[in-house]
């Protein structure tokens, strides 16, 4: 009679162990689905971001891509040149320039160049930055939204986002550089007056990187 109960238990508490199994791994499908989607969802179809208060604008070096003392620089060994893609690299200089390091966008991407930081197409390849600025690193997150701008901000970090040139044309990057009670305030490098402008201009963000300083420079890299 013990034995029987005994058995009996014990195929029940497998039944549970099985079921807790499936649950968990259930459980876990539905969330990494939900996380892919997510990462989709911003990627294809962007989100549109506010800030929750004003953060006074960051005192910048404003660079312009087309500026006419690199304009004519190729990106790497790619057809690519500064005046027409150079947004992102663009970007980065100013970002890296207020985090201390000096320097342009003309002599961030010859060292980009001489430490094969770009793809044949002209396409930066984030992980070798660091191997190219030393002090430097980035970080990224693909699901983002206001409070990880904020907290940026609050750090002395300049997010770099990717939007879509007045909100429908080619994919082009911009510099946070602050905010005003309404909207996130940017650099953009194809603003020929240097002003700064609202991020809403360019409608919804698609992507979101940020430098920051790599732990030798005692960097907060949460």
């Amino acid at each position: 009679m013990l034995y029987q109960i005994s058995k009996y238990w014990s195929y029940k508490s497998i039944q549970y162990a099985v079921i807790s199994v499936l649950a968990i791994i259930i459980i876990a499908a539905t969330c990494l689905g939900a996380y892919a989607g997510t990462v989709l969802w911003i990627k294809k179809i962007g989100i549109t971001v506010k800030p929750s208060k004003a953060y006074q604008p960051a005192m910048i070096q404003y660079y312009l891509q087309n500026d006419p003392r690199w304009r004519s620089d190729s990106l790497g060994t790619s057809d690519s040149s500064m005046g027409r893609s150079g947004c992102l690299v663009t970007s980065i200089a100013a970002s890296i320039d207020y985090l201390g390091v000096k320097i342009d966008p003309k002599e961030l991407n010859k060292v980009f160049t001489e430490k094969n930081v770009y793809t044949a197409g002209g396409e930066v390849i984030w992980y070798k930055i660091k191997e190219a600025v030393p002090g430097i690193d980035y970080y990224y997150q693909r699901i983002f939204g206001r409070r990880t701008l904020e907290n940026d901000l609050k750090q002395g970090r300049l997010p770099i986002v990717q939007v879509r040139y007045n909100g429908k044309g080619i994919f082009h990057w911009v510099l946070i550089v602050g905010a005003d009670e309404e909207d996130f305030l940017i650099m953009d490098p194809l603003r020929q007056d240097k002003q700064l402008i609202k991020l809403s201009t360019h409608g919804k963000v698609y992507a979101y990187r940020v430098m920051v300083k790599t732990s030798s420079n005692e960097a907060d890299e949460e």
